[in-house]
C-alpha cells in the first residue's frame, strides 16, 4: 500500500505560488509562515484525494487473494486456504483420472485438468487425493475463513516433466456434464434417520433439470463391516406424479418409494463416479445424467446402483 502511495503522491504535488523574493517580504510582514502552512492542507482538499484512497484500499484487498503455482514432489502435501462462499480452483498440467476425498465439508467437482472446491462447513478440514496420468497430488483443504485474507483463489499444480510420446492429434471430446451444475443444481431434502436402512446407503444430494436433460448427484456410503463394490453404471427410471410432498426436491423413504412404479430405463447422457471399491466407513460421490421427456410435469425418479453384496436404490420427487 505504501509503495502505491509513493508512486501516486507526486501527481498531487503543488507548486508554491510565491517567488523567493515574495516569501522574504511576507515573512518580514509576519505572514510568510502562515501562508506556507496552508499548502500541505490543500492536498487533502483536492477533489481526487478520495478516489486515490479508494484505489489504494481496493488494490490492497485484491492482493490478499493468492494465485500460486506449486511443483509436486514425493511425500508433499499441498495446503489449500479456502474462504467462506468463495470458489477455489486447482489446475493440474495432466488430465485427471480420479479424485477422492471425505468431502462432506466441501463441494468438490472435477473435469479435464481442473478441480473446483466450494466450502460448505466453516469448521472442518479434509484431505484431497487427485490422480492424473503423470502421478498423484495430495492436498489439505483447510477450514474456510470468514474473510478472503490469504485465500488461495487458484493453485497451478505441476508434475515433473517427461519426454512426451508422439501421438496423433485428436479432437477433444465435449463434456456432457454442464459446467454450471455446481451453482444451479437444487439441493435435495432428505432425513438421514428415515433413510438409514441396512449397512449401505444411497443419497441423492442435488438435481439439475434442464429442458430434456436431468442430472443427479449422489453419494454412496458404506456403513457396513465389509467392502462395498460399485462397478456398474446406475440405472435411472422415472414416472409422472401428481402429489408433491414439497415444492422442492425430496428424497422419499424406502417405504414410500416402493409404492411408486416407474417405467423403462432412461437414455444415459453421462456417468461419473469417484471410486468403485469402498472400504467400511468410506463414501463415494457420483453424477449420472439422463434424457427425460420435455415439459414441466413433476417426476418421481428412481436411481438404482448395481453393487455387491446388494444393489442400492433411492427415489427423489422433483417438482
Amino acid at each position: 500500500m505504501f509503495q502505491i502511495l509513493a508512486i501516486l503522491l507526486p501527481a498531487f504535488s503543488f507548486q508554491n505560488p510565491y517567488s523567493p523574493g515574495d516569501l522574504r517580504v511576507r515573512e518580514q510582514l509576519g505572514i510568510g509562515s502562515a501562508a506556507r502552512s496552508h499548502y500541505p492542507m490543500r492536498f487533502f482538499r483536492h477533489p481526487l484525494f478520495p478516489a486515490l484512497l479508494m484505489s489504494v484500499f481496493l488494490v490492497s484487498g485484491l492482493q490478499a487473494q493468492r494465485m500460486t503455482s506449486v511443483s509436486v514432489s514425493p511425500g508433499m502435501m499441498i495446503p489449500v486456504h479456502t474462504a467462506k462462499s468463495h470458489l477455489t480452483v486447482l489446475d493440474l498440467d495432466s488430465p485427471i483420472e480420479d479424485v477422492a476425498a471425505e468431502n462432506s465439508a466441501f463441494d468438490i467437482q472435477w473435469r479435464g485438468h481442473t478441480v473446483f472446491i466450494l466450502p460448505k462447513d466453516t469448521n472442518q478440514s479434509t484431505n484431497l487425493f487427485v490422480w492424473t496420468k503423470e502421478g498423484r497430488a495430495v492436498y489439505e483443504l483447510l477450514p474456510p475463513a470468514e474473510t478472503i485474507q490469504n485465500m488461495d483463489v487458484s493453485i497451478d499444480t505441476h508434475f515433473p516433466t517427461h519426454a512426451p510420446a508422439v501421438k496423433p492429434a485428436a479432437a477433444p471430446a465435449s463434456d456432457p456434464i454442464p459446467s454450471d451444475l455446481l451453482f444451479r443444481a437444487q439441493p435435495v431434502e432428505w432425513n438421514l434417520k428415515q433413510l438409514k436402512h441396512g449397512s449401505h446407503l444411497l443419497i441423492i444430494s442435488d438435481v439439475y433439470r434442464c429442458q430434456d436433460s436431468l442430472f443427479l448427484r449422489y453419494e454412496v456410503r458404506n456403513n457396513g463391516t465389509a467392502n462395498l463394490k460399485v462397478d456398474e453404471t446406475p440405472v435411472v427410471t422415472a414416472a409422472s406424479v401428481s402429489h408433491l410432498p414439497a415444492n422442492k426436491p425430496v428424497q422419499l423413504t424406502p417405504e414410500k418409494a416402493a409404492a411408486i412404479t416407474t417405467g423403462a430405463p432412461l437414455p444415459l447422457i453421462a456417468d461419473r463416479a469417484s471410486a468403485s471399491l469402498l472400504a467400511p466407513g468410506q463414501s463415494s460421490r457420483g453424477i449420472v445424467g439422463v434424457h427425460i421427456p420435455p415439459g414441466s410435469t413433476p417426476l418421481a425418479v428412481r436411481v438404482s446402483v448395481p453393487s455387491t453384496p446388494a444393489p442400492l436404490q433411492a427415489m427423489v420427487v422433483i417438482p
